[in-house]
C-alpha cells in the first residue's frame, strides 16, 4: 500500500533517490505494484531503480511524499543549487502525481548529517511558494528497546562486526515509532506538517478483493489445438485411471515441459 523508491537521478545517471508512494486506492495499490515490477525486473540483482516517467505513467491515486535527506529534493539543496531550481524540479514532481497530491517531507534526525538544514529549506520553500509538507519520522523498529536489536541486525546484514566503529549504524538517533505526542513535541512549531499527515490517512480508501481466483488463464492457442487434440486421443487409449485435462491446464504443462 506504500513504497519507499529508487527514482533515477536527473542530475548523475549512476545516482538515484529515495521517494515515498502512498495509495489512495486499490488503482493506486496497483500503480505502485507496477512501478515496484518494472524497477525489479529492470535491475535483476541490483538496486531496483526506476526513470521518472515510468511513475509518471502509473502516477493516478498515489500521494508522493519528497523524501528523506537522501531524496533527490535534498540532494538539489545539498550539491548547492539555487532555489530556483529546487523548485522546479519539485513542480515536476507536482505535475506527475498533481499538486495536492505531493508533499515535502519533513524529518527531525539529529544523528542524520544535513538533516536539520535540509528540514529548514524545506520549511523555507513551504512558505514562500505554498507547497505542502507533512511530519514523518524514519521507523526501522517499532520500540525504543527494540535500538539495540535493530543495530545488531544491521551489522551483520552489512558484514561489520559489533566492534568496528566505522560500521554504518542508527544507534544515535530514534527511529521507533513515535506516537502523536512525541511528534508533537518535534513538530510542534509547524501544526499544518502534523496535520497533514492525518489528511492523508483519511484519504487512504483501499479495499483489496479478497477470495478470488487468481490464477492466470493459460489459453490455448488455435496453432497447438492439433497437438492438444492427438494428446486426447493418445490419452484415451492408454490404460490406467488418467486424468482428463483442461485445455488450458494441458497448455500450461506443456509449455512448461516445452
Amino acid at each position: 500500500m506504500g513504497a519507499e523508491v529508487f527514482v533515477q537521478s536527473e542530475l548523475d545517471e549512476k545516482l538515484s533517490h529515495k521517494l515515498v508512494l502512498l495509495a489512495t486506492s486499490l488503482k493506486g495499490y496497483k500503480n505502485i505494484i507496477a512501478i515496484i515490477s518494472h524497477g525489479s525486473l529492470n535491475n535483476a540483482g541490483t538496486t531496483p531503480v526506476v526513470e521518472l516517467d515510468v511513475i509518471r505513467n502509473n502516477a493516478a491515486d498515489i500521494i508522493c511524499l519528497s523524501g528523506t535527506a537522501s531524496s533527490e529534493i535534498a540532494y538539489y539543496i545539498l550539491s548547492g543549487k539555487s532555489e530556483q531550481e529546487t523548485v522546479s524540479r519539485i513542480k515536476t514532481y507536482q505535475e506527475v502525481f498533481g499538486a495536492e497530491n505531493y508533499f515535502l517531507e519533513l524529518l527531525d534526525h539529529s544523528d542524520v548529517p544535513k538533516q536539520r538544514f535540509v528540514t529548514e529549506k524545506l520549511i523555507e520553500i513551504h512558505k514562500t511558494y505554498d507547497i505542502p509538507v507533512v511530519a514523518t519520522n524514519d521507523c526501522y523498529y517499532v520500540n525504543k528497546e527494540d535500538k539495540s536489536t535493530q543495530d545488531v541486525i544491521m551489522a551483520l546484514g552489512k558484514g561489520y562486526e559489533i566492534a568496528n566503529p566505522d560500521r554504518p549504524t542508527l544507534i544515535n538517533g530514534d527511529y521507533s515509532f513515535l506516537d502523536e505526542e512525541e511528534m508533537q513535541t518535534l513538530f510542534g512549531y509547524i501544526p499544518s506538517a502534523l496535520e497533514n499527515t492525518q489528511k492523508i490517512a483519511e484519504r487512504v480508501d483501499i479495499e483489496i478483493p479478497m477470495g478470488g481466483i487468481l490464477i492466470p488463464r493459460f489459453d490455448l492457442p488455435e496453432s497447438d489445438q492439433e497437438i492438444f487434440e492427438r494428446a486426447q486421443d493418445y490419452q484415451k487409449k492408454q490404460k490406467g485411471d488418467w486424468k482428463q485435462l483442461s485445455s488450458d491446464e494441458w497448455y500450461l504443462r506443456y509449455l512448461s515441459f516445452k
